[in-house]
């Protein structure tokens, strides 16, 4: 019984921490006596000496449950509840654990003193993660302000346990970064004295959320700060120890894991927020990595001496453990530590304690008492020039996202986080110093520090945050969608990226506007005999498609292609020379969901393939069913676009050297498994095109397109799901499939049917010459086969750390 209520205290805590009316010294001095970084301690011990307690305790938890009743029934009225929006559950779960910290405050149990490093679990002990070994920090990395209050407090770096958690099914290949590869650096909350980074603590459910929801995260890594103690216990690890030790969890994935600092997103909540602010700050200001491109600030306290209006947050003990030999007034003046006070000492560049931070994004629950602390960071970065996210769901506590339980703020605040982190590389960059490199804005950054004389007064600081007390911010309402919020398109942007935005969403609608004119013609009689007409000539007269098209040079050539294809941008890279002696089949990869670079290479001039292979005439193939539809077959006609009918294939390969079709091998089945990051192909069924090419003596050109995948976010449809299912009996029945995907729209950057802008870069590759041969044999067909594998292999190992440095895995053909 005892072990299990300490070890309630300590799941609960964050929650409480907030919303708890009691005296906030004694309620952590119970927690630090009941729970020592993840163990039972000596209570047991201090309970048979002091038997009177064990009475009190037993006496007290037991009243808890005749209270349940009635507590029950009282909360039946949502007026009643301490919000009226929350659920009676989580009334009752509220009302519940303020009364255990009320009998904490009673019960002052002392246990054993705190180790001064935590120990670091053996991989054998975890499950979805793997342990590591973090060395101190390097003596050049130990400068700056850190140094000067080491020094001061006696402090050093030390060695310490860190922890990887591993997405669900991602196949571990030891600590070393992938090229391209991102990666989440969490910093746990606790006070700076309690909690830990170890996967089975309740923090790891934000970074477990964050690699469920996440498209471009396989993996995160935390670090077990050192925490702080003071008396009762042993005084040890004051500021800036964690920090210190937050640098070292930085380093490590630099130097030893070989994370780019532009992949590293770092995150922290409460405590840990405050971490990874004062890191930021540190890698700015000294000759140290370069820092993060992005930061997630959870519930962070950036105010821990309680200057800001809404009082102190956390207890003396945290504080002075925290503070250690310093004295109090760091609290409320050292930027490293309080960043939002009012009586903040300034920075290098005065009041401008923001300038040179990445972009964040923060994140508050309203119903917590330090909700004006985010207010405060998010007035302080956009008065900087630093582009930043609040979400403040209006109903959420402390620390909500790491409670199961807190549904739906829970999950819908992780999908917006994820959703900022995956958007990260399309999101336009602004036109502020914050969107310099990183290395250049570090550098102004640490040239500001060491040429800054002026000082600005504590005084001055507090006049230009003084409008904090009456900030009001609308607090984001939980939206069940795709995306948390729509990030409109600015209203000031060049018009050479309007017309090439326009160009993509008129392509991507042709389909829609040619059967909406043929229907408005239907509706005007007089028309009805040419309308008949024509559809006679679709359906039953006109060939074309099946005998090369209506191939138009100038149609191909027209500036609105151009223009579509400078949208991604989209171009092609040329290996080799291909003599226009010989018919070629091209075999396009991967599908992607519409292969909108095959459209861009073989079906316009808008990157120059007739300039770059003259004397070839290049056919990209479709489905027979698009050449059925009114208007927009001609369109496509002209493009030289034909039927993909082993006929059609035919008949254009007879034409004679230098004719050749592009067919994108994949089909249907290849575009369900179209995700960012991604290369799954399907090919090693695929033999039509390799017989067809050896019956007409075709050389087999494989191309790869880099980037077709990454332009379409598509819902998750894993091999075995209903989603799966249901797509794949639907190819079945009508012989194509639909993708259920999104990109962005017209007039915003995150929900709509257009494509992403991502660079798309086909790499043309060493044509494979073929014996022309009437009837190949299977054996023929197969070693032809690999041989074409072999050189679209060759592709991807060339080209892949050039064109997919932000890969999620390595080209893979699965079926």
């Amino acid at each position: 019984m005892t072990f299990r209520f300490g070890h309630l205290v300590h799941e609960m805590r964050p929650l409480v921490l907030e919303i708890t009316s009691h005296s906030q010294t004694t309620v952590d001095t119970v927690y630090l006596n009941l729970h020592s970084r993840g163990r039972p301690n000596k209570m047991g011990n201090v309970l048979n000496q002091q038997p009177f307690k064990a009475i009190y305790l037993v006496y007290a938890t037991t009243s808890l449950l005749a209270k349940l009743p009635f507590w029950t029934l009282w909360y039946l009225r949502p007026s009643a509840r301490p919000r009226s929006a929350w659920t009676l559950k989580r009334a009752l779960i509220v009302r519940t654990l303020q009364e255990l910290f009320a009998i904490g405050t009673v019960v002052d149990l002392r246990g054993g003193p705190k180790p001064a490093v935590a120990a670091k679990l053996p991989d054998t002990a975890l499950k979805d993660a793997k342990s590591a070994w973090v060395e101190p920090i390097p003596e050049e990395l130990f400068c700056g302000e850190l140094r000067r209050y080491a020094d001061i407090t006696g402090v050093r770096p030390v060695g310490i346990p860190g922890y990887w958690l591993l997405k669900k099914g991602y196949k571990w290949h030891g600590p070393k970064a992938m090229p391209g590869e991102k990666t989440l650096l969490h910093f746990h909350g606790g006070a700076f004295a309690y909690g830990s980074a170890r996967p089975s603590d309740l923090t790891a459910n934000f970074t477990r959320g964050i690699l469920q929801h996440s498209l471009t995260l396989e993996r995160t890594f935390a670090v077990d700060c050192r925490l702080a103690a003071s008396a009762p216990r042993p005084q040890i690890n004051p500021f800036p120890a964690a920090l210190l030790d937050c640098l070292a969890g930085y380093w490590y994935l630099v130097q030893e894991a070989g994370f780019e600092p532009q992949n590293i997103i770092l995150a922290g909540d409460s405590a840990g927020a405050n971490f990874a602010i004062a890191l930021v700050r540190h890698l700015l200001e000294n000759p140290t990595p370069c820092g993060p491109e992005s930061l997630v600030v959870r519930n962070a306290s950036t105010d821990i001496f309680g200057a800001l209006p809404e009082g102190e947050l956390f207890g003396k003990y945290s504080i002075v453990s925290y503070l250690g030999p310093l004295p109090l007034e760091e609290a409320g003046t050292n930027r490293y530590i309080s960043p939002m006070s009012l009586d903040v000492k300034p920075g290098p560049d005065g009041l401008a304690l923001c300038k040179g931070f990445p972009e964040t994004y923060i994140v508050a629950g309203g119903a917590e008492r330090i909700a004006d602390d985010a207010r405060a960071l998010k007035e302080r970065m956009d008065a900087d020039g630093v582009k930043a996210v609040l979400d403040i769901p209006p109903d959420a506590l402390h620390d909500f996202v790491v409670f199961t339980w807190h549904e739906p703020e829970r999950t819908e605040t992780l999908r917006r986080i994820c959703h900022w982190i995956d958007a990260s590389d399309s999101r336009p960059s602004p036109s502020s110093s914050a969107a310099l490199p990183r290395s250049k804005r570090t550098m102004e950054v640490r040239k500001a520090f060491t040429s800054a004389t002026r000082t600005v007064s504590s005084t001055s600081l507090r006049e230009r945050l003084s409008s904090l007390h009456s900030l009001t911010t609308t607090p984001l309402k939980p939206v069940a969608n795709l995306h948390a919020h729509i990030e409109f398109v600015p209203s000031k942007i060049p018009r050479k990226r309007r017309l090439q935005t326009l160009a993509v969403a008129i392509w991507s609608t042709t389909i829609v506007w040619c059967i909406t004119v043929f229907l408005i013609l239907c509706s005007f009689p007089p028309l009805w005999p040419l309308l008949t007409a024509y559809m006679i000539w679709v359906l039953y007269i006109d060939k074309s498609p099946e005998h090369g098209g209506r191939l138009s040079p100038w149609f191909r050539s027209m500036s609105f292609w151009r223009y579509f294809a400078e949208y991604y941008p989209a171009s092609f890279l040329k290996t080799c020379e291909l003599p226009p002696d010989r018919p070629y089949v091209f075999g396009y990869h991967p599908h992607g969901i519409i292969g909108m670079g095959a459209i861009c290479t073989f079906a316009t001039e808008s990157t120059g393939f007739s300039e770059a292979f003259p004397g070839i005439i290049p056919h990209l193939l479709t489905l027979a069913s698009n050449f059925r539809m009114p208007f927009y077959r001609d369109i496509i006609l002209a493009m030289g676009i034909c039927s993909v009918s082993k006929q059609s294939c035919s008949n254009i390969l007879k034409k004679g050297p230098g004719n050749s079709i592009t067919i994108v091998v994949g089909g249907a089945a290849e575009s369900l498994s179209a995700h960012p990051g991604t290369a799954d192909l399907t090919l090693r069924k695929r033999l039509g095109f390799i017989k067809v090419a050896i019956q007409h003596g075709a050389d087999l050109v494989p191309v790869f397109s880099f980037g077709e995948n990454d332009i379409f976010q598509q819902m998750p449809n894993e091999k075995g799901t209903t989603l799966y299912n249901l797509q794949k009996k639907f190819q079945n029945a009508f012989g194509f499939t639909l993708p259920l995907f999104h990109g962005r729209g017209l007039l915003n950057y995150n929900l709509g049917l257009m494509p992403y802008r991502k660079r798309i870069v086909a790499v043309i590759g060493h044509p494979i010459h073929v014996v022309q041969c009437d009837k190949p044999t299977l054996e023929e067909i197969t070693r032809v086969q690999q041989k074409y594998i072999d050189e679209l292999m060759w592709i991807w190992n060339t080209y892949k750390d050039e064109f997919a440095r932000t890969r999620r895995r390595e080209l893979s053909i699965i079926e």
